[in-house]
């Protein structure tokens, strides 16, 4: 039935917007007893507006009174929403270039905090990515980019340290979560905020300090000896993070090696 679709649809869109699951649990068993009693959690969607929060509902409801796929893209929130726009502070957009300052890992970390944000903290780096992807093909190549730094008073050479810099896989082309990592990089406030998620996420064995082992993972999948820029190995960068010598990275040193470069920014 295409009404399951758009049940699944409704759950992508809620992640989307709040930047957490519509139902979460414990177990299996209390999932379970979440999906089909239709207990989302709607308190995540505070952020939302209320148009957004009225479409979720009639997506995440019981079959009879859910919506179709035509009648989600007639809703009042999909005529809406491109008329919103959030600029982002032309600040922040200034200082893109000190991205290139920031080692292979920073830039890691940074993009799985990208990962983890939701779409009321993006909405100013939405319009911007928007507005530079002259082509609307989702990515933004050197060219645009370029030409976005520049027409915000970038000289030549710092333009063309943040394009690669932004450019981690080097394909010559940035995409929306290595433009969104710079941008994060870009504010203090936003950045502190998401440090924990990040760390949580890298911290494999939950055990509030990332190993060797666990930033390899991170950086290279495992491959220990793998030389970064610099020809920098991980065992090296651990060694230079962690402060006390113990070849771990607590949280503090953690955040204070991703604030560092922000602070002189």
């Amino acid at each position: 039935d295409a009404r399951c679709d758009v049940w699944s649809v409704g759950v992508m869109l809620f992640q989307l917007l709040t930047g957490y699951l519509p139902f979460e649990a414990n177990s299996i068993e209390e999932l379970q007893s979440k999906v089909c009693a239709f207990r989302a959690d709607w308190g995540k969607t505070a952020g939302c507006s209320p148009e957004a929060v009225t479409l979720l509902r009639r997506m995440l409801c019981p079959e009879d009174r859910r919506y179709s796929a035509s009648e989600c893209l007639r809703d009042p929130w999909f005529r809406k929403a491109p008329s919103i726009t959030k600029p982002m502070d032309p600040s922040l957009l200034r200082k893109l270039h000190t991205y290139a300052e920031r080692d292979h890992f920073q830039r890691t970390a940074l993009q799985a905090i990208a990962s983890q944000m939701n779409v009321n903290q993006l909405r100013g780096i939405n319009d911007t990515f928007k507005k530079f992807d002259s082509d609307a093909n989702g990515v933004l190549d050197r060219k645009e980019l370029a030409l976005a730094l520049r027409s915000l008073g970038l000289t030549d050479d710092l333009t063309a340290k943040a394009v690669e810099a932004m450019d981690m896989d080097g394909t010559g082309r940035v995409e929306y979560s290595e433009f969104v990592a710079a941008c994060v990089s870009m504010s203090e406030g936003l950045l502190e905020d998401m440090l924990w998620s990040a760390f949580k996420k890298f911290d494999l064995n939950d055990d509030g300090t990332l190993t060797i082992d666990e930033v390899a993972s991170v950086m290279s999948g495992g491959e220990m000896q793998t030389f970064f820029p610099g020809a920098e190995t991980v065992q090296q960068i651990v060694s230079r993070i962690s402060t006390d010598g113990d070849d771990k990275i607590s949280f503090n040193e953690f955040k204070v090696y991703l604030m560092a470069k922000n602070k002189g920014a």
